[in-house]
């Protein structure tokens, strides 16, 4: 007897969203040790689906939208299971970004492979390697591959969305330049820095909300300066030496340039610069925006420390772990593992084989074999 779909399995994390998984299953043996590994995972608070079949989990999936991540627990004979199969799971279920686990029984490494190569898995376990720990570990990495790449997603959305607005910000202001109409009630309504200047480097405009950032006064005459002013010296190296020789070539440039705040701390925008060029080539002036990222670095930041604490997780775990790709080369391993094979840090096992990390022949006979069964 299988569980009924609204089981759950929770522990309390206030500040944490709540995961849903999705468990596909025949049989009460799995979906104890499911239970067992998620009642592990004290950081996360997690609700758990049951399924006693593939055809039983599609209405599950498009009746429950947020779903991350679906447990599939398959036998491969007959056909019952193919990447055509698979890859149907994943479009019925709307959180396009869902991981999937797969634990197999009676496949070979050939139909395995197919299958992960195919129906884009993000984790395979053996049937036979079924563990609470091993579950435990899959699914906090699992867990973690998804918070990490909804909030790269979101970024990478907000920064595909400011840059189309910047672009729009440059198309407007050109216009304005050459009409002289409505161009300053324009750029003084945006709330990033906008700023132009002649060919020379001069600058003759910086809106107010640019003047904010950097420190000038709302009557000021910035006429007096010029680009170098507004920047610190190896931001102002960059625009020497990429910058502006791209803006030449091109018309445009867009990177990550530091402004000078009053205080003369650097904060990190994300910038656009267009030459409004005469219809002999030459410049008539230079026009930028520039918007404050120093949250979105925050980010990136933050999650690069989620990393290293995770390798910290896995460097504590007594046992021997690696992880490896389909060709069977090392992508990382723990640090007892590092410290058994005469390395000192995991980035030196990156990119080997064990026919390089000095293992005698049978050794690494017998672990490409249990590889190939894994895979």
């Amino acid at each position: 007897m299988i569980p009924s779909t609204d089981s759950k399995s929770c522990t309390l994390a206030h500040n944490l969203p709540d995961y849903h998984i999705l468990v596909v299953t025949e049989t009460v043996e799995t979906h104890n040790l499911v239970k067992q590994a998620c009642e592990r995972l004290n950081d996360q608070k997690l609700t758990c689906l049951w399924a006693a079949s593939v055809e039983d989990a599609g209405p599950i999936l498009r009746n429950q939208p947020d779903i991350t991540l679906i447990f599939l627990n398959v036998t491969l004979h007959n056909n019952q299971v193919s990447p055509g199969v698979i890859k149907q799971i994943r479009s019925a279920a709307q959180n396009q970004s869902v991981q999937i686990i797969l634990s197999i029984s009676q496949a070979d490494a050939a139909t395995v492979e197919k299958i992960v190569q195919e129906a884009e898995i993000d984790s395979v376990i053996g049937s036979s390697n079924l563990t609470v720990e091993r579950l435990a570990l899959d699914l906090t990495v699992a867990l973690h591959n998804y918070q990490q790449q909804m909030m790269l997603e979101a970024e990478d959305k907000a920064l595909r969305e400011r840059e189309a607005i910047q672009k729009q910000h440059i198309d407007t202001l050109k216009q304005r330049v050459r009409e002289n109409t409505q161009f300053k009630a324009t750029l003084e309504a945006t709330s990033d820095f906008v700023g132009v200047a002649d060919p020379t480097g001069r600058v003759f405009y910086v809106n107010e909300v640019g003047r904010k950032i950097t420190g000038f006064e709302p009557e000021e005459d910035i006429t007096k300066t010029i680009i170098a002013d507004y920047h610190p010296e190896e931001a102002n190296r960059l625009l020497r030496e990429e910058a502006f020789p791209t803006i030449h070539e091109k018309g445009y440039w867009s990177g990550e340039v530091a402004l000078l705040t009053p205080n003369r701390d650097p904060i990190i925008t994300s910038q656009v610069i267009i030459a409004q060029k005469t219809e002999d080539g030459e410049v008539e002036f230079f026009a930028t925006i520039a918007r404050d990222i120093t949250n979105y670095k925050r980010l990136q930041a933050s999650l690069q420390e989620q990393e290293k604490f995770l390798q910290l997780i896995v460097d504590n775990i007594p046992q021997f772990i690696v992880w490896k790709d389909c060709n069977l080369t090392f992508l990382g391993a723990n640090q007892n593992f590092v410290r058994v094979n005469g390395l000192t840090s995991p980035q030196e096992v990156i990119g080997k084989t064990g026919n390089e990390l000095l293992w005698k022949k049978e050794t690494v006979d017998f672990f490409y074999i249990m590889d190939k069964k894994v895979i």
